[in-house]
């Protein structure tokens, strides 16, 4: 398996920031800190460090193709990746590059030689959207024991938690050590966050964009919220819905917005049809 496998880019792949972003979100996962006496992630980690030093930069990369591939492979490899599977992946590795920046840190502190307890000082802690919206209760396994760790409804992705004197002194016979806890925040597939307000598609009919109407909405947390839409809504415009957001630390909550998409039927009875074709001739100047 070559090191752009390993690391589940494209293969020849000439992009740093696209091998530098893959490399962090599964070196995240396969951590020894994460997995402690997992013999199998420890390995999984060691071959993702390997492979990364040999394709992290121009330079490395021609050592690596000097060493291991022909010219021809690489150029019928090149020829053989498609633009569109490029695109794809430059895109969602872009995005889980610019929201793992802030653990650019964390990242460089793992890398070094730990402590003599050997227990970590960081803790990256991942939560879904609806326990940001509404709080949780974690227990968090560590290799000297247990951490109970409380999550306050409304936390911000990268936010930091700390628990005082639950860690083993670094030194025997000094104070026991703290714990960060750095929250990471997970992407739902419906609601899009934007710091304390959500944004979310809302399918209507085209009826219904033209005259107005009511339609419900099950929110994050279940509930059924009654929209109100007015008359002569286009695709892509917005209504708010206040109130129904993330909590605030100062009070409140924010709000959700709703993207309204406007969803042509594509099987029409032959009333409809006709009323259709009415209202486009009346529309006719």
């Amino acid at each position: 398996m070559s090191p752009f496998q390993r690391l589940g880019v494209a293969e020849n792949s000439e992009d740093d920031a696209i091998i530098k972003a893959s490399y962090r979100t599964l070196a995240m996962k396969y951590h020894p800190d994460r997995n402690p006496g997992d013999k199998a992630a420890e390995e999984r980690f060691k071959e993702i460090s390997q492979a990364y030093e040999q394709i992290k930069d121009a330079s490395a990369r021609r050592s690596y193709y000097a060493e291991h591939v022909s010219a021809f492979q690489r150029k019928r490899d090149r020829q053989s990746a498609t633009d569109d599977f490029m695109r794809a992946r430059k895109d969602a590795y872009a995005k889980q590059e610019q929201e793992d920046r802030a653990y650019e840190d964390i990242f460089e502190r793992f890398h070094q030689e730990p402590e003599s307890t050997g227990a970590p000082s960081e803790y990256i802690l991942d939560i879904n959207m609806l326990e940001a919206l509404q709080g949780c209760e974690r227990s968090l396994r560590l290799p000297h024991g247990t951490v109970d760790v409380k999550i306050p409804p409304g936390v911000q992705n990268h936010h930091v938690l700390l628990i005082k004197g639950v860690m083993p002194p670094a030194i025997p016979g000094r104070a026991p050590g703290h714990l960060k806890v750095i929250i990471k925040v997970q992407e739902d597939v419906q609601w899009e966050r934007k710091n304390y307000d959500f944004i979310a598609p809302f399918v209507i009919d085209p009826a219904v964009a033209a005259v107005g109407g009511v339609r419900y909405l099950r929110t994050l947390e279940g509930k059924d919220v009654r929209v109100n839409v007015p008359a002569g809504l286009q695709h892509g415009d917005q209504i708010r819905l206040p109130g129904l957001g993330l909590k605030k630390a100062y009070g409140g909550r924010g709000d959700v917005f709703l993207k309204i998409v406007i969803q042509i039927p594509k099987v029409l009875t032959s009333h409809q049809r006709d009323l259709f074709e009415q209202l486009e001739r009346s529309l006719k100047p």
